[in-house]
């Protein structure tokens, strides 16, 4: 027996229980998420018994610095943050690194100091100077 008597309301309703297609729903991502991944093959490079794959890095390096200030390492340009990393960088290992340090005529004291400042601040032991113009 109904509360309210109009038609409307005496029709049966339908309803759907939507807990058993939950679970299917859940069942069939846990499959999928557990298939996708032997589908796709990634080649990824192993490092052999030798121990080969690591090249390190060499011990002497080659700092030009121009007259504008300008760095290059090895011939390669850099910034001051850039020569700090590679700095920080070049200090792990068992050897200590080697920089040569080769200066434009004219070139500008701040641009000294801050180099000399970098590798003061890495406690870098190993460094020469060497007259960039005579070569």
């Amino acid at each position: 027996m109904w509360l309210n008597d109009s038609e409307a309301d005496q029709q049966p309703r339908a309803r759907i229980d939507l807990t058993p297609m939950i679970g299917v729903l859940a069942a069939l991502l846990a499959l999928f998420a557990l298939a996708i991944p032997g589908t796709q093959r990634i080649p990824v490079a192993m490092p052999s018994e030798s121990g080969d794959w690591f090249a390190p890095l060499p011990r002497d390096f080659d700092v030009r610095v121009a007259r504008d200030g300008a760095l290059t390492v090895e011939a390669l340009p850099m910034t001051a943050s850039e020569f700090d990393w590679f700095v920080a960088s070049a200090q792990i290992g068992n050897r200590p690194p080697i920089f040569h340090l080769r200066f434009a005529s004219h070139t500008r004291y701040q641009a000294m100091a801050s180099l000399l400042e970098t590798l003061q601040r890495h406690d870098v032991r190993y460094f020469d100077f060497e007259d960039d113009d005579a070569r």
